[in-house]
C-alpha cells in the first residue's frame, strides 16, 4: 500500500446513518478472517477488516456500542441499525475496521 493511499482520509459509518467516522491512516495490513467469531459478528463467511490505529481514528456522529465476543476481544456495532464496525483486541493499539463500513 502507498504512503498517499494510507494517508488519504476516509470516512464511514453504519447503514442507518447514527454512526460515522473519520480514518487519518490505515495500517498497511487489510485483511479477510475466517474465524467463527467473524463469521457470526458480520453474518458472513468471513470478515474484511483493515487496521486504524486509535489516534487515526475520530468518531464525528455518535458513538458505536460494543460486546465483549471473547475474554479478549470486543466488537463495535451500531446500536439502532446493527451495523458491525470493528473488532478490538482489549488493550491493542489499533481497531480492525470493517472495510465495508468505509
Amino acid at each position: 500500500m502507498s504512503e498517499a493511499y494510507r494517508h488519504r482520509v476516509r470516512s464511514g459509518g453504519c447503514q442507518c446513518g447514527a454512526i460515522r467516522f473519520h480514518a487519518t491512516e490505515l495500517r498497511d495490513n487489510p485483511h479477510v478472517c475466517y474465524c467463527r467469531m467473524c463469521q457470526k459478528a458480520m453474518g458472513n463467511l468471513f470478515a474484511a477488516l483493515v487496521g486504524v490505529r486509535h489516534h487515526h481514528l475520530t468518531w464525528t456522529r455518535g458513538e458505536p456500542a460494543e460486546f465483549m465476543s471473547s475474554d479478549s476481544a470486543a466488537r463495535g456495532y451500531c446500536r439502532d441499525c446493527g451495523t458491525p464496525l470493528y473488532y478490538r483486541g482489549v488493550g491493542g493499539e489499533h481497531l480492525s475496521m470493517a472495510i465495508g463500513a468505509f
